[in-house]
């Protein structure tokens, strides 16, 4: 089997390695796709990881491995997700395993966990019908942030990326307005924070999205 590991900071490699054998009740899952996580796994690879927060991204922990955006099928070809690393063959139990709908192509579901985040932040925002949103960072847990909130707010993504702004776009978060009642950073930027604020309407409400890790920024409070 192969897997990834990070071996230290800014250097990872994919080992070869003898495949595990499933012992007392567990199953043997063969990989189909496995997505890398921009802003975990970042910090991870830069030794920027929060000791306190997750200690598997200690850098002490180094040689590690990492992932949590694992999708695979198992013998009778059931399709399964699961918070696991990368590699193309995993032996676990089935009850840290979620069978998939038949109709979710392997690599689109790869997205679940990004969307549990977005689906928690929307939560968190308490958003009302009709409320103005602004999301600060089209990535993924931002894009997805505003696929969820635009089915009932009016939704605006700030994104410096054209190729995100478009995607955002055909998601339907298209609004112009200024200043929102809910603003989220998801920007994974320190200095970002600040303009999230400024952009909220008094009284408003700001919900940080982002993982920032062991970096920090100042804040104007201020005002």
């Amino acid at each position: 089997m192969k897997s990834l590991w990070f071996e230290a900071p800014r250097e990872v490699v994919i080992r070869e390695e003898e495949a595990p054998v499933p012992v007392g009740g567990e199953v043997l899952v063969r990989g189909l796709a496995s997505a890398v996580s921009q802003g975990s796994e970042m910090l991870l690879y830069r030794g920027e990881g929060p000791t306190p927060f997750d200690a598997s991204m200690n850098a002490a922990t180094y040689p590690t491995r990492y992932g949590y955006s694992w999708v695979g099928r198992l013998a009778d070809h059931t399709r399964v997700f699961g918070l696991l690393p990368h590699a193309d063959v995993h032996v676990v139990s089935p009850g840290s395993l979620r069978i998939l709908p038949v109709d979710v192509p392997p690599a689109r579901a790869t997205l679940a966990a990004n969307l549990e985040t977005a689906i928690t932040c929307a939560w968190d925002a308490e958003v009302a019908f009709g409320e103005r949103v602004t999301v600060f960072g089209g990535g993924v847990v931002g894009l997805l942030i505003a696929w969820i909130l635009q089915r009932t707010a009016s939704v605006r993504v700030i994104e410096r990326s054209l190729t995100r702004r478009s995607l955002a776009e055909q998601l339907g978060a298209l609004a112009t307005h200024d200043e929102a009642g809910v603003v989220i950073e998801a920007t994974g930027d320190t200095t970002m924070l600040d303009a999230a604020i400024s952009d909220t309407a008094p009284g408003g409400r700001v919900v940080v999205a982002s993982f920032y890790g062991d970096r920090t920024g100042a804040v104007a409070v201020g005002d």
